[in-house]
């Protein structure tokens, strides 16, 4: 049986930094490898897309391509289309000549999306309905689960798999501790609650004055850094809070295991009820304390004060408390997130895939 994920995206240039669809794609092709799985993935994408005179051009070559991948599958093997696929028209033609599987790990894009045009919400819900057509469904929350149920077909079989994590990666290797906060991702939309984050950083930096807050990552909207870069001088903390740019995600570790604290100061909204971000394990699977806020599912694996700290979202002071929880008493923070880490273990991506392997391998 050969195993082939479809996604939408460049996986030469956008996903160059190892964003999170990327990551979880490439680790579960590990993990199935290691299992004797043919498994690969496949980037469906054309330059002509972002010329809007051959634009068409541009989509009838994803769709070639598309259709090239069903071509060369046989009825025993999977394919996995990961995510919104604008070319779904294609699952009624194809999914009786293949095992056809969907990995969703958001609510639909018509619904979390600001700036969707009408043709564009018009591909989301044409994606919806083609769920009735997978044979199962991957997703990381009982959430969502139950949001596409609504979708798929009464005989449609569900796997929740919150994360996968290359635990050895984050965790092998033990770093000196320094005097920062860290955090790392994407903080466009503000789906990580950058300014909250800043503002709680603001409320315990004149009681922990030799601590500095670094933050990794970037948006692709400018306006969202201007932004973020106004709010700090406006706080006059230029010198403490430093903006580190994009991180190379084989260098991840290291900044994160440096850390004395790592923190996500997520805002409630429909992608974080949803949603469950995978830099938590990353950030529990190197032993230091996490603060985070409590949204989506994150109480399921996770206890406050046993392995993590929770906040309240939208709040800067009671994230602020909970970093003063920890700094204020780190060999008790510490002893937390060490119990964080036996957590992360759990989301290794080898035995994660044992569990997905065992879901496709069902109806064989």
């Amino acid at each position: 049986m050969k195993i082939r994920y479809i996604a939408i995206g460049n996986f030469q240039k956008d996903f160059t930094y190892s964003r999170a669809a990327y990551n979880r794609i490439s680790l579960t092709c590990a993990g199935l490898r290691l299992k004797g799985f043919e498994a690969d993935m496949y980037g469906i994408y054309s330059t002509l897309l972002k010329n809007k005179y051959l634009r068409y051009f541009g989509h009838l070559h994803c769709i070639i391509k598309t259709l090239t991948i069903f071509f060369v599958s046989k009825k025993s093997d999977v394919i996995i289309v990961y995510g919104e696929n604008p070319y779904s028209f294609l699952f009624k033609l194809f999914h009786k000549r293949t095992r056809l599987f969907a990995e969703l790990h958001e609510y639909p894009l018509y619904l979390i999306s600001n700036s969707m045009s009408s043709a564009g919400i018009r591909v989301s819900n044409k994606f919806q309905q083609s769920l009735q057509y997978a044979e199962g469904i991957i997703t990381c929350s009982y959430i969502l689960k139950d949001y596409h149920q609504k979708h798929t077909s009464p005989d449609s079989r569900y796997l929740v798999s919150p994360l996968l994590l290359d635990f050895d990666k984050f965790a092998g290797k033990p770093f000196d501790r320094e005097k920062y906060i860290a955090y790392c991702g994407d903080f466009g939309n503000n789906k990580d609650g950058i300014p909250t984050l800043i503002n709680a950083f603001s409320i315990i930096s004149t009681k922990y004055s030799d601590y500095q807050l670094r933050i990794a990552g970037g948006a692709k909207d400018k306006s969202v850094m201007i932004n973020l870069m106004a709010l700090v001088t406006e706080l006059g903390l230029e010198e403490k809070i430093r903006f580190m740019g994009m991180i190379e995600h084989n260098k991840m570790p290291e900044f994160l295991g440096k850390a004395s604290l790592l923190a996500l100061a997520r805002p409630y909204n429909l992608q974080a009820e949803a949603g469950f971000p995978s830099k938590i394990a990353e950030y529990l699977s190197t032993g230091r304390p996490v603060v985070v806020t409590k949204v989506g599912e994150l109480n399921l694996y996770l206890r406050h004060k046993e392995n993590v700290f929770f906040s309240d979202s939208d709040d800067a002071e009671s994230f602020a408390k909970c970093l003063d929880m920890v700094l204020s008493d780190y060999p008790n923070a510490f002893k937390i997130g060490l119990s964080g880490r036996k957590v992360a273990e759990n989301f290794d991506y080898k035995k994660q895939t044992d569990l997905i392997a065992d879901f496709l391998l069902k109806n064989d």
